[in-house]
């Protein structure tokens, strides 16, 4: 009889399907910083991310983490001026997610002028407020011998402590360093950051094992 009266119910359009589980604005924009805290740029909703950023923002004008994930939402729409502008209006902050996405502006000149030194300063002032993203991207920027920013000591640092916090991204460049650094006693180790990366998500260090 309960089967008869929810397909009589169905017919009639009513969903019986589980309620959708609401997102944040940090679920839905926020930088990858670990398996199961933000999302690659590539796999933004920029719609539904939109929605709810906006709304987080106008709820909460002075929270400078959703106003930092609505500018990356602003960039993946292609509205970089936007999301320039919404972050340098926060002006002097702390919060590590502000932080680390100024310092993208600043790095790729996408919403305001290029400036590898501020970019660096906002990498560097995020890492110290824990943000793994930032660390993880500083550490790409020292560890790059043909940089005028290298600093091989710094982003060895910066890179094992990503990486033992659990960012995908951070795992996997140290399993490239051990893979490739020409020392093949290393390799084990490689092959178990990059496990470890694969199951966070690190799309790249799969194809390596």
């Amino acid at each position: 009889m309960r089967l008869l009266l929810k397909a009589i119910l169905v017919a009639c359009g009513v969903s019986f399907a589980s309620p959708a589980v609401a997102q944040t604005c940090e679920e839905l924009a926020a930088p990858v910083q670990t398996a199961t805290v933000g999302i690659a740029f590539d796999a933004i909703d920029p719609k539904k991310a939109l929605s709810v950023c906006t709304a987080e923002v106008k709820a909460n004008p002075d929270n400078h983490a959703s106003l930092a994930h609505l500018a990356r939402v602003y960039s993946k729409l292609d509205r970089a001026d936007e999301a320039g502008e919404l972050l340098r209006a926060i002006g002097d902050t702390r919060n590590p997610d502000a932080l680390a996405y100024l310092g993208v502006i600043y790095r790729d000149g996408r919403g305001g002028p290029k400036d590898m030194g501020r970019a660096i300063a906002s990498f560097e002032a995020a890492s110290e407020e824990g943000n793994l993203f930032a660390m993880q991207v500083l550490a790409g920027i020292y560890l790059n011998k043909d940089s005028q920013f290298a600093n091989a000591e710094r982003g060895k640092v910066l890179r094992q402590r990503a990486a033992d916090r659990g960012n995908p991204d951070a795992m996997e460049m140290l399993g490239d360093s051990l893979m490739y650094g020409g020392e093949d006693d290393q390799k084990p180790k490689a092959i178990d950051w990059y496990l470890m990366a694969a199951a966070a998500g690190a799309i790249a260090a799969k194809a390596e094992l």
